[in-house]
C-alpha cells in the first residue's frame, strides 16, 4: 500500500492514537522505535498519539523519539525523556500498586475477571 492510499484509508477512521505493543521484549531485544518511523509520520499527519509498550523493559530505553507520546514499561528509566508510565502485572490484581510516580498506567485486564471486581480495582488508584 503506498502512503497516498494509507492516508485515504486512515483518515476517515476516527483513530485517536495508536499503540505500538513489544510485548515481552527486554530491552536489548526491542525494536528500535526508528523502525516504526512511516507509521510515526502518519501518525503525525492525521495528529494521532503514539504509545510504546513493553512489559520487561524500562521506559524510554532508547532516549527521545520524535514522534513518540509516551512510553509504558515495566519501570521508569534512569533518566526518563519523555512521557512514560507502566504495564501493571498480574500482581496488580491482587493487590500491588504500580509505580506511583507513573504518569500512565495500562493493566490488562484478564478475560474471565470479575467486571464489578475490575471497576472497584480501577477506582482504588484514584
Amino acid at each position: 500500500m503506498y502512503v497516498a492510499d494509507m492516508l485515504r484509508t486512515f483518515g476517515s477512521l476516527g483513530v485517536d492514537g495508536l499503540l505500538l505493543d513489544e510485548g515481552s521484549a527486554h530491552g536489548s531485544g526491542l525494536i528500535h522505535p526508528e523502525a516504526y518511523r512511516s507509521v510515526l509520520n502518519v501518525a503525525d499527519h492525521y495528529e494521532w498519539q503514539v504509545l510504546i509498550r513493553t512489559d520487561a523493559a524500562a521506559a524510554w530505553p532508547h532516549g527521545s523519539i520524535p514522534g513518540l507520546t509516551a512510553w509504558l514499561g515495566s519501570a521508569a528509566a534512569d533518566i526518563t525523556t519523555g512521557r512514560w508510565g507502566v504495564v501493571a502485572g498480574a500482581g496488580f490484581w491482587d493487590g500491588d500498586n504500580p509505580a506511583p510516580d507513573a504518569e500512565l498506567v495500562l493493566v490488562p485486564v484478564p478475560a474471565q475477571a470479575d467486571p464489578e471486581a475490575v471497576m472497584k480495582r480501577v477506582r482504588a488508584l484514584s
